[in-house]
C-alpha cells in the first residue's frame, strides 16, 4: 500500500510538473501587470499565472494545516476530559 501511495504521488507530481512546463512553453507572451500602481512588464503571461497558482495553493494549504492544528487540540481536550470522566467513575461508590 505504501508503495503504492509514492508511484501515485510521484506520477502525480510528475504529470502536474509536464503540464507546468506545457503551460509555460505555450504562453511565452510578455504582458504588462500593475502591481500596487507601479508597471511591471517583461514577465510572461504563464508566469504570473503559475506563480498565483502556486501561491493560492500555498495559502489553502496553510489554512488548512491551522484547521487541522486546531482540531487536534480540540481532540487531546477531548480526550484528558474523557480520561478524567473514566477515572472519576471508577473511583466513584456505586
Amino acid at each position: 500500500m505504501n508503495i503504492a501511495y509514492k508511484l501515485i504521488s510521484a506520477l502525480l507530481l510528475l504529470a502536474g510538473t509536464v503540464l507546468g512546463v506545457w503551460f509555460y512553453l505555450e504562453n511565452l507572451d510578455a504582458v504588462t501587470v500593475t502591481w500596487f500602481g507601479r508597471e511591471v512588464t517583461g514577465i510572461p503571461l504563464a508566469l504570473w499565472l503559475l506563480v498565483f497558482f502556486v501561491a493560492g495553493t500555498l495559502l489553502g494549504l496553510s489554512v488548512s494545516a491551522i484547521q487541522s492544528l486546531r482540531h487536534q487540540m480540540h481532540l487531546q481536550l477531548m480526550r484528558k476530559q474523557l480520561k478524567a470522566i473514566k477515572q472519576k467513575s471508577a473511583v466513584a461508590p456505586r
